[in-house]
């Protein structure tokens, strides 16, 4: 039985209009937020992020993001023109027949702590229960810190 993750986030896509969408799924302008959440030291201040200068005001936000994502989209195309040529195809197989224009969300996550620990009926809870993930190729960056004595570890994740 599915249970609830114990999580926030905040997804973001590809940039484009209702009209670029073409009603598919998933597809559309994002929904930026009015005031930037708090994220600086949780990503954009972190190793390998620190190429995006933090915005000092919201409207800078929207770029940052974008900037990231356009980075793991090139970052994708490499790996997969490496999983092509493992093949024995074409270099730029994928990209021709598959990736051209890929779907692309980025997430971000954060998971409160957990003061129980466990579900209503004694089970014990995850940040995020069993399942799979979509796409051809999931990026996952994960970056430990040391905070307060304490190790964390964040996770952010691209799909590709």
């Amino acid at each position: 039985m599915g249970r609830p993750d114990h999580k926030e986030g905040i997804y973001f896509g590809t940039e484009m209009t209702w009209e670029q969408a073409d009603n598919k799924p998933m597809h559309g302008p994002n929904m930026w937020p009015e005031k930037v959440p708090p994220l600086k030291n949780t990503v954009f201040d972190l190793e390998p992020f620190r190429f995006l200068p933090f915005p000092s005001h919201s409207h800078l936000f929207p770029l940052q993001v974008i900037t990231y994502m356009d980075k793991c989209t090139q970052l994708g195309n490499l790996i997969m023109k490496g999983v092509a040529r493992s093949l024995e195809l074409e270099p730029d197989y994928f990209l021709q027949f598959y990736t051209e224009q890929p779907f692309t969300p980025f997430r971000l996550f954060h998971y409160p702590k957990d003061l129980t620990g466990t579900h209503d009926d004694g089970v014990e809870r995850w940040g995020v229960g069993r399942h799979t993930d979509y796409g051809v190729l999931t990026i996952l960056a994960q970056v430990m810190t040391l905070r307060n004595g304490f190790l964390r570890r964040q996770i952010l994740t691209f799909f590709y």
